[in-house]
């Protein structure tokens, strides 16, 4: 099986969500249910979380989390203001049999770096996002950005007392 990384797969995903026409593609954001790997917005304006599993222990121990609770509900929503309308696992293909992919989840594959659907996630619910959610994206983006700034900064400060 190829050895993939977490941001590997974000990488390859995000190129792949981007050639899709997604209007909006971000990693490892805090969301109401806790951390997602990535999310995504569709061009209709639909949220979609990618939970990227690049262990088994990793895959069965998230769901030992709380949303899965109520991922397992047809219609129930938590009453959080940013809940996906579809829920992914992303992962080596093969790294957990296919039947072990909930339902309620969509099921891509990573071959050869290379983003494979498996089985698409169903809708979980319809509520679009609103200006509130995509205000809210934007200033995660933004506070992304300017960390991605801070840290190249203080990295070109000590690369040059380094030597």
């Amino acid at each position: 099986m190829e050895k993939y990384t977490e941001a590997s797969i974000q990488f390859a995903l995000q190129t792949e969500l981007d050639s899709r026409g997604q209007q909006f593609i971000l990693p490892n954001v805090m969301v109401d249910w806790g951390e997602a790997d990535l999310i995504s917005v569709t061009a209709a304006g639909y949220m979609q979380e990618w939970e990227i599993k690049v262990s088994k222990s990793d895959f069965y121990a998230d769901f030992k989390k709380g949303k899965h609770r109520w991922l397992a509900r047809p219609g129930y929503t938590p009453g959080g203001q940013c809940t996906a309308s579809c829920f992914w696992y992303v992962m080596p293909d093969g790294l957990v049999p296919d039947l072990e992919v909930p339902d309620y989840a969509g099921h891509v594959a990573m071959v050869g770096g290379t983003v494979v659907i498996k089985r698409r996630a169903p809708m979980l619910h319809r509520r679009k996002l609103g200006d509130y959610q995509y205000d809210w994206l934007l200033r995660i983006a933004a506070m992304k950005l300017w960390s991605v700034k801070r840290d190249l900064r203080y990295a070109r400060q000590h690369a040059a007392h380094a030597y």
